[in-house]
Order: structure tokens, then C-alpha cells, then sequence
């Protein structure tokens, strides 16, 4: 009932869906399985790398995907998992 979309959120999803927002109020559990999902929504989970992984691109890594700078450190790392990084495909 939640849109896969960048940038959705819960309460753009309780907007945009008639039907999320009617099951929220219908069903306890989803109600409470979204006050807890209200206050994880933007943590960070956590940041991991591939031990073997470059990414080699023709131009700029920020043209095709996004990027994370470690704290403390000149290492950049893409923020795509290690499998939707390797399909990426430059036409």
C-alpha cells in the first residue's frame, strides 16, 4: 500500500493512498505497526561495504548514483546495494 517512489514517506503515503489510510484506522495492528514505523522512518540503518568492490564508471559517480562520504575518512562509497550497483547499465 506504500509506493516504491524515492522520497515516499509515510505520511505522503497515508495522503496519496485512500486505501492505506483506511486500513490504519481499520486494523489495530497496522496502527501499531505504524507508530513504530513513524519513529524508525529516516534513521540510518547502518553503511557497509563490499570488501572487493571499485566502481568504475565513464564520468562522475554522482551522475550515475548516489554517493556517501565516510566520517573521518577520504572514502567514498555508493549508496546502492552490491547487486543494483553491478546492473547498472550506461547507454
Amino acid at each position: 500500500m506504500i509506493p516504491f517512489v524515492p522520497g515516499m514517506t509515510l505520511d505522503r503515503a497515508i495522503k496519496e493512498q485512500p486505501i492505506f489510510k483506511q486500513t490504519i484506522k481499520d486494523d489495530p495492528e497496522v496502527s501499531e505497526v505504524l507508530d513504530l514505523a513513524f519513529k524508525l522512518e529516516g534513521i540510518t540503518r547502518n553503511v557497509g561495504k563490499h570488501a572487493g568492490g571499485i566502481v568504475i564508471a565513464p564520468g562522475a559517480l554522482s551522475d550515475f548514483c548516489p554517493l556517501y562520504r565516510v566520517e573521518e575518512s577520504d572514502e567514498i562509497v555508493t549508496q546502492y546495494d552490491k547487486d543494483d550497483i553491478e546492473n547498472i547499465r550506461v547507454s
